[in-house]
């Protein structure tokens, strides 16, 4: 697919350790986008400003100051292969700006969603990781053990809270594949987590307490169920900004035809810092 090219001076923020893989995607999009890397906090400025992961580094502040356009990059929604990232423009996840050039297009390659089920003996709390920047803030912990006992009441079902692997201790035994929880779950809940997205691919009704929630569209907000009937249209919003690590390409492509809207957005001052933290 052909696009215009860039007019417009993009720059990275890079870690001062760039080798990990996160930093070499950045990179790799940096130059395919004929962009400059700098140190994400000794940054000099630029037109578009591009970093990985949501932190308020100072590469960002700059962008939210100047109100320029930024892109943060992050691991994939889909299970794809190592290297797999997201693209968000103006925010991160489910509060990223949508990208209007898109529409009409074909959608890019993405899993089909198994039909809505029915059953299941118990309500799961996805937990995730307290320094997780997705989470805005929320303490973890107590929201997991509160939502539980709620949505245990309103569903007249026990719950489960499934930890995030990462929170478990050395003593603990691993979780099981969360697909294997799926035929017993009546619903899932969830505050902004991304297996909210395997969830409701597998047909599980599944609730996103959060709008930042990558899955906040096909969720309900509250403890409720809801199955609605346009998870094709999500998934083909969700295919966009989704890249394997050798489709950099098809990655530069996106941020083109996103990049005018993005900019006419900073310029309103219309980006998302809910949560933003150094």
């Amino acid at each position: 697919m052909q696009t215009k090219v860039l007019l417009m001076k993009l720059v990275a923020g890079q870690r001062d350790d760039r080798r990990t893989l996160s930093a070499q995607i950045v990179s790799n999009l940096t130059q395919t986008l004929d962009g400059t890397e700098q140190s994400r906090d000794d940054y000099a400025g630029g037109d578009c400003y591009i970093q990985w992961g949501f932190k308020l580094t100072r590469g960002l502040q700059y962008a939210l100051d100047n109100k320029i356009p930024y892109i943060i990059l992050d691991w994939g929604y889909f299970n794809n292969g190592e290297g797999a990232f997201s693209v968000s423009f103006n925010g991160f996840h489910g509060l990223s700006m949508p990208v209007d050039a898109i529409e009409g297009k074909a959608a890019r390659e993405h899993p089909r969603p198994e039909p809505w089920q029915d059953g299941g003996n118990f309500v799961y709390v996805y937990g995730q990781l307290q320094n997780d920047r997705a989470v805005r803030g929320l303490h973890v912990s107590p929201w997991m053990t509160t939502t539980a006992q709620l949505a245990s009441k309103i569903f007249e079902l026990p719950a489960k809270i499934r930890p995030h692997p990462k929170m478990l201790s050395s003593w603990e035994s691993s979780l099981e594949p969360l697909s294997e929880t799926f035929e017993e779950t009546y619903v899932a809940v969830s505050y902004t987590s991304s297996a909210a997205i395997q969830s409701v691919l597998a047909g599980v009704p599944t609730v996103a307490i959060h709008p930042a929630s990558p899955a906040f569209m096909v969720c309900a907000s509250g403890l409720a169920i809801f199955k609605p009937a346009y998870r094709m249209e999500w998934l083909f919003d969700l295919s966009w900004r989704n890249y394997r690590l050798t489709e950099i390409e098809e990655a530069a492509t996106y941020v083109k035809l996103g990049l005018k809207q993005a900019t006419k957005a900073a310029s309103l001052g219309r980006v998302d810092t809910e949560g933003l933290r150094v």
